[in-house]
Order: C-alpha cells, then sequence, then structure tokens
C-alpha cells in the first residue's frame, strides 16, 4: 500500500505536472491534447485506488503546512469526498475528450492556456474534496476562483471582461464579507477548524451565532449559487462550453455546494442547529432561502431563449436543491445532499456537451432556432432529451431518486412548504426543458436544418457516457446509499 501522504500528494500534483507538460507543449496540438487526456485518466485512476482502498486510509490524514496554532493545510479522506473527487476527476477525462473536438472546431485561439487552467482548477477541486479542515478547504475554494478567471475570459471579448468582473467580484466580496468571516468566528468560539463529526459546538452552546454563521456561510459560499448573489453563474456563459461544463458540473458551482455540507455537517452539526431553533423557540427558516432561489430561477429561465442562459438558470435553481437537502436538517443530509451533487453533474454536463455541440456543428445558439434539428443531429438530442428527463426528475433518471429523496426527507420532517416548492419546480422544469426536445423533434417544420451532417466523434462519446450514467444511477443508487450510511 502507499503511503497516505504519498498518495494524496501523487493526486493534488498530477493536474499540476500536467500543466507543465501542455505549457511545453505549446506547439505540438496532438501531443498536447493526447497529454492532456492522459494526465486526466491518470489521476483519476489514482483517486480510485484510493477509494478502492478506503478503509485502508480514512483514518489517515496529512498535515503539510503549520500556520497558526489549529489552523493548517491539511488533507484525509472521508466518503462524501472520495465521492466528490471520483465524480471531478472522471468528469475531468470526459470533458478534455469533448474539449478536443470543441476547441479544434470551433477555431478557439489560446487552445493551450485552456487545458492549463483547466487542470489547475481540479487540484484546486480535489484540495477542496480531501481538505481536514475548513481553513484548508477555505485556500483551495479562493484558489479556484482565481484559477478559473483565466477560463472566463478566454475570449478576450469586451463581453468576457465584464463577465470575469462581475465572476471574481461576486465570488470574492461575498467570500471576504461572509464567509472569512465566519471562518474566523468559528475558530475564536471552538480554537479549531477540523472536520468533526458532529460538529464543533458543544450541544446547546452558543443557539444564535450558530444560526446566525450557517446564514453567514449560505451567502458567503456564492459558488453555490444562491439569489441574490447568483448573477456571476449567467454572464460566465459567454465562455466556451467546456467551461461552461466545468462551472456547472465538474468544479466550480459543485464545489460550493459541497463546501456548504461540509461545514453544515461537520463545522455546525445538524443535530446542534436542530438544538439551537428549538431552544430559542424558532422555526427553521434556513429552508426558505434555498426554496426562493428554486422558484424564481426557475422562472426566470423559462423566459430565456438563450439555452447555455436557460441551462445556467437550471442550474441555479438545481444547485438550491442540494442547499434545500442540507439545511433541512433530516438524519439522512448526509446520504440526500452529496447524492443529489452525483445527479445533477451528470445530467448537467450533458446538456451543456449537447449545447456545444449545437454552436459548434450547426452554430445554432438559441431554443428558437432547433425546430426539427434532431434529424440532423439525433444522438445529441436523444442525450439531450434523457437529461432533461433527469433534471425533472421522470423515472429511469438518477434526477428521480433525488427528488424522492427531497420529498421523503420532507416529509419526515413535516415540512408541508418544501413539498410544495418541490412540486411548483418539478412543473416548472418540465415547462422549461420539454419544449425545447418537442421543438427539436418536431417533423413537420418550415425550418430549414442541415440534414447530412456528421455528429463528432469527440463530442458523442463523452455525451453518450454520461447519459448512460444519468440513467444507471436511477437502477444503481442504492450502492451510494449503502456506502455513505
Amino acid at each position: 500500500m502507499l503511503q497516505f501522504h504519498y498518495l494524496i500528494s501523487i493526486i493534488l500534483f498530477l493536474p499540476v505536472i500536467s500543466s507543465i507538460c501542455l505549457y511545453l507543449l505549446n506547439n505540438f496540438s496532438k501531443t498536447r491534447d493526447f497529454v492532456a487526456t492522459f494526465f486526466s485518466i491518470l489521476t483519476f485512476a489514482f483517486i480510485f485506488y484510493l477509494y478502492s482502498n478506503f478503509s485502508y486510509y480514512q483514518s489517515t490524514y496529512l498535515n503539510a503546512i503549520t500556520i497558526y496554532e489549529n489552523i493548517y493545510i491539511g488533507f484525509n479522506i472521508d466518503k462524501i469526498g472520495i465521492l466528490f473527487a471520483l465524480m471531478a476527476s472522471f468528469l475531468w477525462i470526459l470533458t478534455t475528450i469533448y474539449s478536443i473536438g470543441y476547441l479544434r472546431n470551433h477555431h478557439e485561439k489560446n487552445q493551450t492556456s485552456f487545458y492549463i487552467f483547466f487542470a489547475l482548477s481540479i487540484t484546486s477541486t480535489l484540495g477542496i474534496a480531501f481538505s481536514n479542515n475548513l481553513f484548508t478547504l477555505f485556500i483551495f475554494y479562493e484558489a479556484l476562483t482565481l484559477i478559473t478567471l483565466p477560463l472566463i475570459l478566454h475570449s478576450n471579448t469586451k463581453e468576457a471582461k465584464l463577465a470575469g468582473k462581475k465572476y471574481l467580484g461576486i465570488l470574492l466580496a461575498t467570500s471576504m464579507i461572509f464567509f472569512l468571516p465566519a471562518l474566523v468566528l468559528v475558530y475564536i468560539l471552538t480554537d479549531n477548524l477540523n472536520f468533526t463529526t458532529g460538529g464543533l459546538f458543544i450541544s446547546g452552546e452558543y443557539p444564535e451565532i450558530l444560526i446566525l454563521l450557517t446564514t453567514m456561510f449560505i451567502f458567503g459560499i456564492s459558488k453555490a449559487g444562491i439569489m441574490p448573489f447568483h448573477n456571476w453563474l449567467p454572464a460566465a456563459m459567454v465562455a466556451p462550453t467546456p467551461v461552461s461544463a466545468l462551472l456547472h458540473a465538474v468544479a466550480v458551482v459543485k464545489s460550493g455546494v459541497f463546501a456548504l455540507i461540509k461545514i453544515i455537517l461537520f463545522i455546525i452539526g445538524t443535530e446542534n442547529l436542530k438544538i439551537a431553533f428549538s431552544s430559542l423557540e424558532l422555526n427553521n427558516y434556513l429552508y426558505i432561502i434555498p426554496s426562493i432561489t428554486i422558484i424564481l430561477s426557475s422562472i426566470i429561465a423559462l423566459k430565456q431563449d438563450n439555452l447555455k442562459k436557460r441551462l445556467a438558470y437550471s442550474t441555479i435553481s438545481q444547485l438550491s436543491y442540494i442547499i434545500l437537502a442540507t439545511v433541512l436538517l433530516s438524519s439522512s443530509t448526509h446520504i440526500i445532499a452529496p447524492m443529489q451533487i452525483i445527479f445533477h453533474a451528470f445530467a448537467k454536463i450533458t446538456l451543456f456537451f449537447a449545447a456545444g455541440s449545437l454552436i459548434v456543428l450547426v452554430h445554432k445558439n438559441n431554443i428558437s432556432e432547433l425546430t426539427g434539428i434532431a434529424k440532423s443531429m439525433p444522438i445529441t438530442m436523444v442525450c439531450f432529451f434523457i437529461a432533461s428527463l433527469s433534471i425533472i426528475g421522470l423515472p429511469l433518471t438518477g434526477g428521480f431518486i433525488g427528488k424522492w429523496n427531497l420529498i421523503t426527507a420532507s416529509i419526515i420532517t413535516d415540512n408541508i412548504f418544501v413539498i410544495l416548492v418541490l412540486i411548483s419546480s418539478t412543473v416548472l422544469n418540465a415547462m422549461y426543458f420539454l419544449p425545447i426536445s418537442f421543438k427539436a423533434f418536431q417533423l413537420n417544420n418550415q425550418e430549414t436544418q442541415p440534414t447530412e451532417l456528421k455528429e463528432n466523434i469527440f463530442f458523442v462519446i463523452p455525451m453518450i457516457i454520461t447519459t448512460a450514467i444519468t440513467i444507471l444511477l436511477f437502477f444503481f443508487s442504492n450502492y451510494l446509499t449503502l456506502f455513505l450510511q
């Protein structure tokens, strides 16, 4: 067995080594593309090895750099973290393959810099996944913001620069105003920042502060897309579609909701929050925050003709499902919330893969232009349709299991309001997704669509794989449940 500190160092540095090699291969595009794919596969292989030997490594940790008493950069693995790392590294492989086709066919400039910053963003994501304390998570969370900024600015247009300013401004401002002060307050009160089962606080201690801290973390981690700090996400859609896939499924927003899950479970503690609300004779109001985001973003999505923007507002809504699963304070929060991350990731990346294919192959950006497009791109639109069913939450897709779990948790916690929100949002999801597929498969249309079009293999293979997994998650979700238990 490899020692843990060697293994975690290899995993974190492989994407960095990849970025160095890519820089050196700038003038050798085919070799560069191969190296990018090779390192993504190698990173996933090491993470899978870690997962396969989870029982051996789960009690080990690495304290890399000590900053101050009980403040250090350190790593370990837990069940939520290893699943998140597996998902992110696997999707890195598929997105890299997809990017080869996209960047070549779209004749994108600065392709090497795209791959370099993509690889570095994976290092930050894995650092978040394996953090064993809040300080380490914060460092990698902020690094992810800075590393992904060049990807937003990739096209170097005026629109991209405005999007970059909004991206950096919102994410850094919320971190400095809410996230960092909350972190400091936790350290002052507990003299500790380590992720601890049940949270760092003594049961019944500081009830008002616990509720305040949780609210600060929810708004401070704006990568989770909570309103009103969500505008960076639609603005960032000016970036190339592989960047959108990175933002929505692989790294950025998923790191946000993952961070929230870890903090509420292992810094605040769900039982501590329950006791805090009970001792103050207050109802748990935290679920109202994501519920508002779910409904409002779904309504806004209905009005978007631009496909990527509709998908962006859909993501904002779906992220709040994960937040909702966390703040419901159910006894099964540690199962429902991480599973919802996985269900959403595979469905949403499929949708963005399809959107990118439409942009590159038929130059279609708007939903109003898609009438009859399935005749030209049948595989793309079938994959899009299945992924949209998962987002809606219909049977035979992973998304159904996610919504079923959420409704079950709402019934257990006797929360009729959340059940109504889930039902309403499901109807809204159907209203903004199903018409896209109906339009695409419409046969008797007057619009001229290309009839002889070969779908790109670099697009099709990743899409088929993510679509297949979206379906398989419906049948094998019990394995995730058993592992997380």
